[in-house]
Formats: structure tokens, C-alpha cells, sequence
């Protein structure tokens, strides 16, 4: 599975698998391969067929 990095924007590579998939809620830390530093990977994400993640933004409801 991969995300974009949201400090470097380059791709991280997580340790578990989603494919097609809507709707997972992360929240992880893992090691940017750019920086070497964590990263702190939170929120809810969408899967598509090649396992990439996109970072989806929730709507409060008043």
C-alpha cells in the first residue's frame, strides 16, 4: 500500500494492504524514506486498484 507523503510528497510504502477500498481511517507512524525522519500518517483514506491511497477530507454536519 502507498501514500503520498505529506511532508516530502514522495510515496510511502505502509506495511499492510488495501486495495480498492474506501473509507480506512489510519493512524500510523511510519519512516519517510526521503528524510529518514517519522511520519505521522492520520486520517481517512481511499484505496484504489493499485493500492493507492488518497487522503479524503471529512465534512463536519452541524
Amino acid at each position: 500500500m502507498k501514500i503520498i507523503c505529506p511532508e516530502h510528497n514522495g510515496i510511502l510504502r505502509l506495511p499492510v494492504n488495501y486495495f480498492n477500498e474506501r473509507d480506512v481511517v489510519l493512524n500510523i507512524v511510519v519512516e519517510c524514506p526521503v528524510c529518514d525522519d517519522e511520519v505521522l500518517i492520520d486520517g481517512v483514506f481511499d484505496f484504489d486498484a493499485k493500492g493507492m491511497g488518497r487522503l479524503q477530507e471529512i465534512e463536519e454536519f452541524a
